[in-house]
């Protein structure tokens, strides 16, 4: 491609495509992300748009005017699961990508609406992104037993296969891209972490208030987390790191909702804990930061997560952590100031909490390459220098039967 042609793709209106199987009114890590991006290439010249399935519940983020909405299987009571179907799935992806006639495709799972979007990306010459957000082998548990190795060595096959088909990759951190490397991905890949508002969890203050409203008296240590309830987030082992605390010294109090929640609070009820574990369920987005501000420690346990936006609200928040040693809490807790890390092990871990928690000191620090302006400028950046290259030469994907067209 000349020089000319390059600084004329730089220079012309951006069209993005975004594919992605969770989106709002589903509120996980990766919709949070993709809702940033709406808001912010939608607001000049550039066009952004998603297409992403339909849930029982309505979006109530106001941003459904940029989305594409396509026909999903749900389950009755789950107003925020959704899983594309995949001929439908694969309709509205050629509709969209006809109408819309994208720069640039912007995947983040590599089923789906993912491999769709690439297949009918490639056929039609359309550079492609992948956003590597997680190890899927991790969540094999919701499978019956007899299948979870198999079906976690395709996950495996699939997202390293995606991994090389596309045209570049997103990475939270550099230990992915070195993991992917080690596997013999070539592709090119950025490291470009999820961005954080940080003002507005470096506004809020201390509030005896809210820890009155709480019964958390001043005497007590407030430990925080925040996260859905399910078998990989590993809550039960926060329950055991409990146990081994004095209870009239520390208090955990549990921001989030999911599968787990009715059990593990039976749990810890049933190990006489139920004094000092404070179960609030989900909570919306803008009075997260009253919690942050008010806490002593945040506490992180999974294992699974490749990144987590709860550890940088915290950072942001100048929050200490104390985590469970994993590419997400290493990636994070990059100082002695913002927190310790700690073996998997639940009375080692509430040793580290005790001794964390006598230094009082709330001097954690958010890196600025987490700073949500600076992220997005990087995904736009890259948008364009996507745009201003030859995509891959393959024309097809022969993934699970078929080319599309």
């Amino acid at each position: 491609m000349s020089d000319a042609k390059r600084r004329r793709a730089r220079s012309r209106e951006m069209r993005v495509l975004v594919a992605s199987n969770t989106f709002f009114p589903r509120l996980v890590g990766p919709a949070v992300s993709i809702g940033h991006l709406v808001t912010r290439f939608n607001t000049g010249s550039d066009r952004l748009h998603v297409i992403a399935p339909r849930y029982q519940r309505q979006d109530a983020s106001g941003l459904d005017a940029h989305v594409t909405r396509t026909s999903s299987m749900r389950i009755r009571g789950l107003e925020n699961w959704a899983l594309p179907l995949p001929v439908a799935a694969a309709r509205a992806v050629r509709r969209v990508l006809d109408e819309f006639r994208p720069h640039v495709v912007h995947i983040h799972q590599p089923f789906v609406l993912g491999m769709t979007a690439l297949r009918a990306a490639r056929a039609r010459g359309i550079p492609v992104l992948y956003t590597f957000h997680t190890f899927y082998e991790h969540y094999v548990h919701y499978v019956p037993p007899q299948a979870a190795r198999w079906i976690a060595n395709w996950l495996v096959a699939r997202q390293l296969h995606v991994c090389r088909s596309v045209d570049h990759i997103v990475v939270p951190n550099s230990s992915i891209s070195a993991r992917l490397a080690s596997k013999g991905v070539t592709t090119p890949a950025t490291v470009i972490p999820t961005g954080i508002e940080q003002g507005r969890f470096s506004t809020p203050v201390e509030s005896n208030e809210l820890r009155e409203r709480l019964g958390i008296g001043p005497q007590l240590k407030m430990l925080l987390y925040v996260g859905r309830i399910t078998r990989e987030k590993r809550v039960d082992f926060l329950i055991d790191v409990v146990k081994h605390l004095p209870r009239e010294e520390f208090v955990l109090v549990v921001v989030g909702d999911g599968g787990q929640a009715g059990a593990l609070r039976n749990r810890a009820d049933r190990l006489g804990l139920r004094h000092s574990i404070r179960w609030l369920g989900a909570m919306p987005q803008h009075e997260l930061p009253a919690y942050y501000a008010n806490a002593d420690l945040f506490l992180f346990s999974s294992v699974s997560d490749t990144q987590a936006i709860v550890l940088y609200e915290a950072l942001a928040a100048r929050l200490p952590i104390v985590a469970v040693d994993s590419i997400a809490a290493r990636a994070a807790i990059t100082s002695v100031a913002n927190g310790m890390i700690v073996d998997d092990n639940a009375e080692t871990f509430a040793a580290a909490v005790m001794r964390r928690a006598m230094e009082k000191r709330k001097d954690a620090r958010l890196a600025r390459s987490h700073d949500l302006e600076v992220t997005l400028a990087a995904h736009g950046h890259l948008y364009r220098t996507l745009a201003a290259t030859e995509s891959h030469a393959i024309g097809s994907l022969a993934i699970g039967g078929g080319t599309a067209q």
